[in-house]
């Protein structure tokens, strides 16, 4: 995996870091899948790219919500053979065939119930605007229309005798039919009136299909599709390159089509029809139905149960990196596939961990749930996003509750697993401002960690509690009645998670906000290295603004810190007569030896100093590289002089594109010196 990264999960052995998205280029291909059946297939229907369903001879209806990588048989209660099927959403939706059969579902099929439809003769093809709106077409001129689910259908004037295999509606009033013997009618009222258009040829049209109120298709016998661009004022031929029947088509958009005809016939145009182009099937089974819900996703089926599935172009894909606490890689985790509702154009944003479970926030509003090996998401609930919510920017799962955050208004939401709402939390007392992207519990369950566009802080639930730095941990702070003008002594106990090195300038450094205002400024920095679990610290405090200072604690070098005892990890031990004011200069490294200081800041956005020493004039090699290994940004590959020099890193690789967030690398050669440092970039 590579790309954007939104989130860690740590436990006490080990970093999970994700969801991790990347982009996979996959060649057009059209691919089996499973159907469980032999019956001939003559009709399919996807709401999205998991949802879906195909009917068929002797009632078969068979349903999917992964895809197509498992259909599994539903019981339509019939033996007639069906022909048409039409979804509006998930759960609703309907089945039509011979002998006047309509079926109806309200559960996405788990039931199946018949509706009355007045007429014996064969039903071809159904389509519905709105879950009330519907029509439904057939042999010898039959038009039923329903606008109340299907509970009546009532038989519009079609005007004519042909079979009517086909029909398709862009509104509750624009719709066309198509069928025998070149027939087009169209209305404009819903089907009050239907009115003849001329096709241009005798040739049966077996389906038809419009993007928009103005740009249709409609294809049929000896290759025949016909296009119009004014709502079939004028019908005009193109060009198939086959005499083979063709009997469905779909449009996504105006311009990139599909249709599907006999001995596996599978046509492709990007262009609107203007050249068709013929796609390797991998069958010589008839096609009967064809559906897409994008442009890289779609499904064919048709004789001896023959179910096609095609994938083409750029795919986001999502998984989880499972690291020790050396960073080291140990495994990957696939997320499964995410609706594509809740990931056009963006990302899935946070996730979360409830100690057997992972829930994952979709951008619009969707929480789901899964645990390896499952395959499948569960859509657990859905969070309403606020008019100004703009979509959802953060997730954690703590105990039985989950906890979102909406990215505009700086607000989280608590609900239990059911989808309840227990509370609402405003981040700075406020609404808006801070564009905030992620959030977390201490380990104690005390405070946010967040992270935003205009600001960095640590929140505590229900207002604003300590300052606006970026840090790796910042520990619990412990509010202190300092005195003005006066030098305060700590005792600062810390338990580092890993080793540190004071020889390869492994240090912490202690903030203090000594004015209460709830920012570190720069005269209030106080270096001090951590070799032991506890270390002495003075401060000098100037004026106070307020009586509500505050101490934090954070590590510069990426050196996780915390206090795993759960005690505070400030103490306040004395005060003293002040020798002097304004802060302690961070030491620097002797010009007599090579030295690689950690970059500052860090974590970083959008940019970062590395500060390394040279003894002597050599040649020097600075490289950023990912997690994977892979060289981003090379920052230097040159002769420098002795000194000190601090080279400045935007964020970018060498193309110029602004990276992801995430743990980075940086290798400094300088002469027979090779030291490398982790650092981490955060959006």
């Amino acid at each position: 995996y590579g790309g954007h990264a939104s989130a860690f999960y740590v436990d006490a052995n080990y970093v999970y870091y994700g969801p991790i998205i990347d982009r996979v280029f996959v060649p057009p291909t059209w691919t089996p899948q499973a159907s469980g059946t032999s019956n001939i297939l003559m009709g399919v229907y996807f709401t999205d790219a998991n949802f879906g369903w195909a009917v068929g001879y002797d009632g078969a209806i068979l349903h999917t919500a992964d895809g197509g990588n498992s259909w599994n048989p539903q019981t339509s209660g019939t033996s007639e053979h069906l022909y048409g099927v039409y979804f509006t959403d998930a759960n609703i939706g309907w089945a039509v065939g011979y002998d006047g059969t309509i079926l109806h579902t309200t559960d996405g099929g788990t039931n199946w119930n018949p509706q009355t439809s007045g007429t014996s003769d064969r039903l071809y093809s159904v389509c519905f605007s709105d879950a009330n709106t519907g029509w439904v077409v057939g042999q010898f001129g039959i038009i039923l229309h329903t606008t109340d689910g299907g509970t009546n259908w009532n038989a519009q004037t079609s005007g004519v005798s042909n079979w009517l295999l086909s029909v398709c509606f862009t509104d509750a009033n624009t719709g066309w039919a198509v069928g025998s013997s070149g027939a087009i009618l169209h209305t404009t009222n819903g089907g009050t009136n239907w009115n003849a258009q001329t096709s241009g040829t005798s040739n049966s049209l077996w389906g038809v299909y419009f993007a928009y109120a103005n740009r249709g298709w409609a294809v049929g016998d000896d290759g025949t599709i016909l296009h119009t661009s004014d709502g079939g004022t004028n019908w005009n031929a193109q060009t198939s390159g086959t005499s083979n029947r063709l009997y469905s088509v779909c449009f996504i958009y105006a311009n990139t089509g599909w249709v599907v005809g006999t001995d596996g016939t599978i046509l492709h145009t990007t262009d609107g029809g203007s050249t068709w182009t013929t796609q390797n099937s991998g069958t010589s089974a008839w096609l009967f139905g064809v559906h897409f819900t994008d442009t890289y996703t779609g499904w064919a089926v048709g004789g001896g149960g023959t179910i096609l599935h095609y994938t083409n172009g750029w795919h986001y894909v999502y998984g989880i990196i499972k690291y020790d606490w050396d960073w080291n890689i140990l495994d990957t985790l696939d997320i499964p596939p995410i609706p594509r509702e809740d990931t056009l154009g963006f990302r899935s944003e946070d996730l979360g961990f409830d100690g057997s479970r992972w829930w994952v926030a979709g951008r619009y509003g969707n929480i789901y749930s899964w645990a390896p090996p499952e395959t499948t998401l569960t859509l657990e609930f859905h969070h309403s996003i606020s008019d100004s919510g703009g979509h959802l920017d953060g997730l954690e799962a703590v105990g039985n509750s989950i906890y979102l955050s909406e990215m505009l208004t700086d607000t989280i939401y608590q609900y239990d697993k059911d989808g309840d709402l227990i509370k609402k939390y405003a981040y700075s007392g406020e609404e808006g401002g801070t564009y905030l992207e992620g959030m977390g519990f201490d380990p104690h369950g005390n405070f946010w960690y967040s992270s935003g566009w205009s600001t960095n802080c640590l929140y505590e639930l229900g207002g604003i509690e300590v300052a606006e730095k970026i840090c790796d941990f910042f520990l619990t702070p412990k509010k202190l009645n300092l005195k003005r003008n006066a030098e305060h002594t700590f005792m600062i106990h810390l338990r580092p998670c890993e080793p540190m090195d004071v020889s390869k300038g492994d240090s912490a450094e202690v903030y203090v906000d000594v004015d209460g205002d709830c920012t570190f400024e720069s005269d209030e920095l106080y270096p001090a290295v951590v070799n032991s679990p506890s270390m002495v610290i003075k401060v000098y405090c100037p004026d106070l603004i307020d009586n509500d200072p505050k101490v934090g604690i954070y590590s510069v070098n990426n050196i996780p810190i915390s206090d795993t005892l759960g005690n505070d990890v400030v103490m306040y031990l004395d005060t003293f007569t002040p020798k002097g004011k304004g802060p302690k200069s961070l030491a620097t490294a002797s010009p007599d030896q090579f030295a690689l200081s950690q970059n500052y800041p860090n974590p970083f956005n959008p940019e970062t100093d590395i500060s390394f020493s040279l003894p002597e004039r050599t040649q020097v090699s600075l490289v950023i590289y990912n997690v994977l290994g892979e060289k981003v940004k090379t920052l230097v590959d040159d002769y420098m002089d002795a000194g000190v020099h601090t080279i400045t890193w935007d964020g970018t690789n060498d193309r110029g594109k602004v990276l992801s967030s995430g743990v980075y690398f940086y290798r400094v050669v300088a002469g027979d010196e090779v030291v490398t440092k982790k650092m981490m970039l955060m959006k």
